[in-house]
């Protein structure tokens, strides 16, 4: 299943997708915040651990919510419609688990704006990570090493794997 906008695909259930979920299924546990519903599948998986206490989802798009989140209708599921980038969290609210989910493209210009929610709940939660955040890394390091290469007039090909 994906869902896409002008042509390009922003939300997909593709294996890849849920191989990045490993690491936030094997640490959900206690009060859950996702920022970014998509197709609900990290909040499908947060829901189905019975240590989990509440899933808070922040999303932007009214429709979205409309179209995905009575498939996952829970008691422990809370879905606010916001920008996870303003939405502002209740004063003293903490979070065993924090999972960002919210840019369309696997990129490495991704890496700032997934610094800044990484900062702002470093304080309120155990541990947070973010959608393709590995992946991002690696093509900056991809990047800067070829701009590297050429800089010192290196003209090899290189191997892609770190």
């Amino acid at each position: 299943m994906r869902l896409t906008r002008g042509g390009n695909t922003i939300m997909s259930n593709m294996p890849s997708e849920i191989r990045d979920l490993v690491e936030f299924r094997l640490r959900a546990t206690g009060d859950v915040l996702i920022n970014g519903l998509g197709l609900g599948i990290a909040a499908q998986i947060a829901l189905a651990n019975a240590d989990v206490s509440t899933v808070t989802v922040i999303a932007i798009s009214g429709d979205v919510i409309g179209l995905v989140a009575p498939h996952i209708a829970d008691h422990r599921l809370r879905v606010i419609q916001a920008d996870a980038h303003n939405w502002r969290a209740p004063e003293g609210m903490r979070w065993d688990v924090v999972w960002h989910d919210i840019w369309d493209d696997i990129c490495a210009d991704n890496l700032s704006e997934m610094a800044k929610p990484h900062r702002r709940y470093g304080r309120r939660c155990d541990w947070q990570g973010s959608w393709c955040r590995a992946e991002c890394e690696r093509a900056g390091r991809l990047w800067r090493q070829s701009i590297q290469r050429l800089a010192s007039g290196d003209s090899r090909r290189h191997s892609t794997t770190p």
